[in-house]
């Protein structure tokens, strides 16, 4: 503690040029920069207004966003290892044999793994290169009303937005207006994205949207009342694809502007319309469109759900590359986290049929190709698998998931009583008891990896406490 103290100028100094830290505590929050954990457990925290800083014990703690949830170097690692626990590891595979994996890792240096405690590796996940990762920041993200020619007064003189950007996540606490953010999906793409709630609210999830005003109106003044007008979802999105999740009904729906430019919304007809959610106040929506192929599927938290054939109209204005999300006629809490856009190189499983009790298996990048045995290396780049008709050997820059047989991840043990789990961007989160920490690093005892010092430039977000207790009155706007 008496180290720490006397660096106290020094990290100010250093503090002082970069975004601040947000600490949130079990009954507030509270700006300043993160200044370390001491090994007593005691968590500093720096502030101009507070000469020697201010410490915090650990269980008054739910989570530290450093830098307002913005990496200070992104490690740039798409590449990385899922271990049982739920934790994952951002990183390049050196090597791996029948007792253990060795991977270089950016942000907790070289690791070595013991094969017991891996589910999956993805040498080259999704497929394609990542579009975006998020949401770090508000930067490039738009709040605003639905495009109207006649907005509401209400709307008009509302002066608390919506959504709220914290922490690196979005939340929602009633309004009208939607959230959305200009891309450039690729063709083939996944979307996928985490949201937590209170009483689940109607949500609206727009992708390949361009967000087109609505063209002007032509003729005289009657011509113009008896024009058509965009509906909700054409006016927020324009051009786009809108997912409907109501509860566990599901729907899909294609909006915008014919080339005359009349709006539309038509519903995408499909067999199933239901979606099972494994928990009740949160789930992952992944959305993989291959709009050469006109399919669009829905995976929750993994598992397959609805597909939908997407109808060719010539008469239909072009879609665009957006995302965006609205919540119509409702006030309840929502908050949507860990979003990622990339390309998708049409692989149509689901995580969870790759499950096996005797054999380890191979899906290549091509999303065509899969191979089944036991893994006997990895070794120079070259991945050797003993099959029940051949030994491979496969480059491992074609090699986008390994699953390891009888591997199964447990849920993850609850964070607290002097442990954490640190979360890196794009990927990567890591648990274990704090030791100790500093400004730029913490050192950890992870139940799977031993010792393990962490590089926290790339760390986005310090959790102590679940998430799954954000809806607190300090969220409310």
């Amino acid at each position: 503690m008496i180290r720490l103290l006397l660096l106290l100028p020094l990290i100010l100094g250093m503090a002082s040029a970069e975004p601040p830290d947000l600490l949130r505590l079990s009954d507030g929050s509270l700006e300043g920069h993160f200044g370390g954990i001491t090994p007593e457990g005691k968590l500093l925290w720096l502030r101009d207004d507070a000469d020697n800083g201010l410490s915090f014990n650990l269980d008054r703690i739910q989570h530290v966003a450093l830098r307002g949830a913005q990496p200070q170097g992104v490690t740039g690692e798409l590449s990385h290892v899922f271990l049982t626990n739920g934790d994952c590891l951002p990183g390049t595979i050196v090597s791996m044999d029948r007792d253990q994996l060795v991977m270089e890792s950016a942000v907790a240096g070289q690791l070595t793994i013991p094969i017991s405690a891996i589910a999956s590796l993805a040498p080259n996940p999704f497929g394609g290169r990542l579009i975006y990762a998020g949401p770090f920041d508000a930067e490039a993200w738009e709040i605003t009303l639905p495009a109207s020619t006649d907005p509401t007064p209400e709307a008009q003189e509302s002066k608390t937005p919506a959504w709220q950007h914290s922490g690196g996540d979005w939340y929602y606490h009633g309004g009208p207006e939607i959230l959305r953010r200009a891309l450039s999906m690729p063709r083939q793409s996944v979307f996928r994205m985490h949201l937590d709630w209170r009483a689940m609210p109607p949500v609206m999830i727009g992708f390949y949207s361009d967000f087109m005003a609505p063209p002007p109106l032509e003729g005289d003044e009657e011509a113009q009342q008896a024009a058509p007008r965009p509906d909700f979802t054409t006016a927020s999105f324009g051009n786009s694809l809108i997912l409907n999740v109501r509860g566990n009904y599901v729907s899909l729906q294609r909006c915008g502007y014919e080339k005359d430019g009349r709006p539309f919304s038509r519903m995408i007809r499909t067999d199933a319309s239901t979606v099972q959610f494994r928990k009740r106040d949160e789930a992952e929506l992944e959305i993989r469109t291959d709009l050469d192929e006109g399919t669009v599927t829905l995976y929750v938290d993994g598992s397959y759900m609805i597909h939908w054939n997407l109808e060719e109209e010539e008469n239909f204005q072009p879609l665009g590359g957006g995302i965006g999300f609205g919540v119509p006629g409702n006030h309840d809490s929502l908050r949507i986290s860990n979003l990622l856009v990339a390309e998708w190189n049409g692989m149509p499983d689901a995580a969870r049929s790759f499950d096996h009790a005797d054999r380890d298996l191979i899906l290549l990048t091509n999303g065509t190709d899969r191979f089944s045995g036991e893994i006997v290396s990895i070794q120079d780049r070259r991945i050797t698998l003993s099959g029940p008709y051949a030994d491979l050997t496969i480059p491992l820059h074609e090699v986008a998931e390994v699953h390891l047989a009888g591997h199964q991840v447990e849920p993850p043990e609850s964070i607290g009583n002097g442990s954490l789990a640190v979360f890196f961007q794009p990927v990567g989160r890591i648990t274990g008891k704090i030791r100790e920490a500093g400004p730029d690093h913490a050192v950890l005892d992870s139940p799977l990896l031993n010792q393990v010092r962490l590089d926290l430039r790339a760390a986005s977000l310090l959790e102590y406490q679940p998430a799954g207790q954000f809806l607190n009155p300090w969220d409310e706007p």
